[in-house]
């Protein structure tokens, strides 16, 4: 009995304490899974910065040189017209690159004279732009609308390019600063160049045929004919694995109406660059007399 009344006083002295130890070991264990997904997630969020910035680096860099042959590549739209509820237009490009460049896509939007929008879309141009020279596809289809738009806008998203190793170093910017002129100081610029190239590269064919059919081109533009010939030939000479140097004698020759020499010159330039087709389409031309006219635009 004295055991039992002594362990019922014993009980009788005990206390329950009570306690938050369980309530702040959960929350602490709660604020430490917080702490740890949020430094979690901040390292996440500044990895996934450090890998993106890395990744537009490297798209910086490797598009760096083809956005660089885009700036020198433009593209103009020419007698636009209708045919039913579809929109023509001929397309001019020109390249004032040191490379050939071929199917350009771009960008177009077709608007009204208060700004209402027509139709929009883009478009891929397949043909191939030579090195320092122009082309122009006729009757390009662009979107079907309904009025009449009086205004064309295109903006140039992509070329392909044609690297060319044969060119000596650095002309490629050069080169396309010495077409930005007209004219005589077009033609001046490009013989400093000329001579400036062979300076620096005495065994440079391909470089110096490429500048002499630009000064070439910069004469037949001004109507000198008589002047641009000899450039051809040239030109020609210098490089003849030039299909474009080719194309241009040829054109050149049909309109001093040597035609047996021009025939030679076209066939050539087809056979040599078929993605070019113009020197084709040339030699269809000069089967038809009235095409060989004082201007030769028409067999261009």
């Amino acid at each position: 009995m004295k055991m039992t009344d002594q362990n019922q006083n014993q009980d009788a002295d005990q206390v329950k304490i009570e306690t938050d130890f369980y309530e702040r070991t959960a929350s602490s264990n709660t604020s430490s899974g917080l702490s740890k997904m949020l430094k979690g997630g901040l390292l996440v969020l500044v990895l996934g910065g450090i890998i993106f910035g890395i990744v537009q680096a490297v798209l910086f860099f490797v598009n760096f040189k083809t956005n660089q042959y885009l700036r020198n590549v433009s593209i103009v739209f020419q007698k636009p017209s209708m045919s039913g509820t579809q929109a023509l237009v001929d397309v001019e490009v020109a390249n004032y690159n040191a490379v050939d460049v071929k199917n350009p896509t771009f960008d177009y939007v077709l608007t009204g004279s208060d700004g209402s929008e027509f139709g929009k879309g883009e478009l891929q141009v397949k043909g191939l732009i030579p090195a320092g020279d122009v082309r122009v596809f006729n009757q390009i289809a662009l979107a079907k609308v309904v009025g009449k738009p009086s205004r064309m806008k295109a903006d140039l998203k992509n070329v392909d390019v044609i690297e060319n190793k044969n060119l000596p170093g650095g002309m490629q910017a050069q080169f396309s600063q010495a077409l930005e002129g007209e004219g005589d100081n077009k033609i001046q610029s490009l013989e400093a160049l000329k001579k400036e190239m062979q300076a620096q590269n005495k065994d440079d064919k391909t470089g110096t045929a490429l500048i002499v059919l630009a000064q070439a081109i910069a004469y037949e533009k001004a109507g000198s004919w008589a002047q641009a010939l000899p450039y051809y030939q040239e030109a020609v000479k210098l490089d003849p694995s030039n299909a474009n140097a080719h194309y241009h004698l040829g054109i050149a020759l049909a309109h001093e109406k040597q035609m047996a020499e021009a025939t030679k010159e076209l066939k050539q330039a087809s056979e040599m660059n078929p993605q070019d087709n113009f020197a084709a389409k040339a030699l269809i031309d000069l089967s038809t007399p009235a095409k060989v006219d004082a201007n030769a635009e028409e067999i261009q």
